[in-house]
């Protein structure tokens, strides 16, 4: 009799904490909360992991397990925990960027653990955060070379072009100034040349269009150490522009995953932290997928553009392809600025276009 009540006694301890297990773990609520949602490669991301129990029953062992994909350091997070009757309980930690890209954790793991210790349970939860990890920084002028000597020093500066209408200034003539801007007036007061010196006009601008393609056929494998240098130097160049006041605005060929139906990115003319901020997210977010080809990309690009706008092409490779559409769009604009990670059909470009090779980190 006894083994009997034994027997049916376990029995129903066994139901009741299965019950107990099966309740426990649809009463939590398991979610994560970022401090930021961008980021520097190397710069910590602090997040929150936050675990609620909405029961007034406690639960002395919750386990919750996340894993982070490679671009965030591939480690797996795990901590345990006992959560009381409607409380929250938050851990600290943080993850570390290794790669440029935006990265995503979809789903966490909560383990909980019946009352008897003899049981677990576990539930995945939908997490959805994304982070969007920036192109490391570079300098600009360390890492290109102009392809042709008698450019001198690379200047954005010069590639927006002075406006003769409009006068800064007066300074002293250098030898390099055409004769046509001395200031005769001022050289016969002083005694010597003086030239005028133009202002820039406010409707003077640089478009950069950064090319993701590496091959005709937009299926092969992509050229990933191109690709990423491509886009070290896009934002070198934006950070310079954003430097010097010129307001610049940006288009890729990347496939567009916010807006398939964009077949790429833009980002409109500006300055400023926010414009920046945008421009740092596209270039986050972009990866190897070609929304359009180059050469079509380049040919929208003649039917809108504007005979004041400077056009500066980012492009890992100059395919044959690309050499006539330059040609066109160089006489359509104020001028073409060619960056290029190779030295494929350089020497074809047109005399009228400045061309500049990256190089990469020794």
């Amino acid at each position: 009799m006894m083994i009997w009540i034994l027997l049916s006694m376990l029995l129903v301890s066994i139901l009741i904490n299965r019950l107990f297990l099966q309740r426990s773990i649809l009463s939590f609520r398991y979610y994560l909360e970022p401090q930021t949602m961008t980021a520097e490669i190397g710069q910590p991301i602090e997040i929150h992991s936050v675990v609620e129990n909405h029961k007034q029953l406690p639960v002395s062992h919750v386990e919750l397990q996340e894993q982070y994909p490679d671009g965030l350091g591939g480690k797996v997070y795990r901590t345990s925990l006992y959560v009381r009757g409607f409380e929250r309980v938050k851990r600290r930690h943080e993850v570390i960027p290794t790669e440029r890209g935006l990265h995503r954790i979809d789903f966490g793991r909560l383990i909980i653990g019946d009352f008897l210790g003899f049981a677990r349970d576990f539930r995945r939860y939908p997490l959805s955060k994304s982070w969007v990890v920036y192109p490391e920084k570079i300098e600009l002028r360390e890492h290109v070379v102009p392809v042709d000597s008698t450019m001198g020093e690379l200047s954005v500066r010069r590639w927006i072009m002075p406006d003769p209408i409009m006068i800064r200034g007066i300074r002293e003539y250098t030898g390099v100034e055409a004769q046509k801007s001395i200031h005769w007036p001022s050289s016969l007061r002083q005694g010597r040349l003086m030239v005028k010196e133009f202002d820039f006009t406010a409707d003077q601008s640089c478009l950069i269009l950064v090319n993701i393609q590496t091959s005709p056929p937009t299926w092969e494998k992509p050229r990933a150490d191109l690709i990423e240098q491509n886009i070290k130097l896009a934002r070198a160049l934006a950070h310079e522009l954003e430097t010097e006041a010129i307001p610049f605005g940006m288009m890729s060929n990347a496939y567009n995953y916010l807006d398939p139906h964009q077949r790429g990115y833009t980002v409109h003319a500006g300055l400023g932290e926010a414009h920046m901020a945008e421009v740092l997210d596209m270039l986050g977010r972009i990866d190897y997928k070609v929304g359009m080809g180059f050469q079509g990309l380049l040919r929208d690009i003649q039917t809108q553009a504007m005979s004041q706008l400077t056009v500066v092409i980012m492009t890992p490779i100059i395919l044959a392809g690309y050499l006539e559409e330059l040609r066109l769009l160089a006489a359509k604009v104020s001028r073409v600025v060619v960056f290029t990670l190779t030295d494929d059909h350089i020497q074809q470009l047109p005399g009228n276009i400045e061309v500049y090779q990256g190089v990469f980190d020794a």
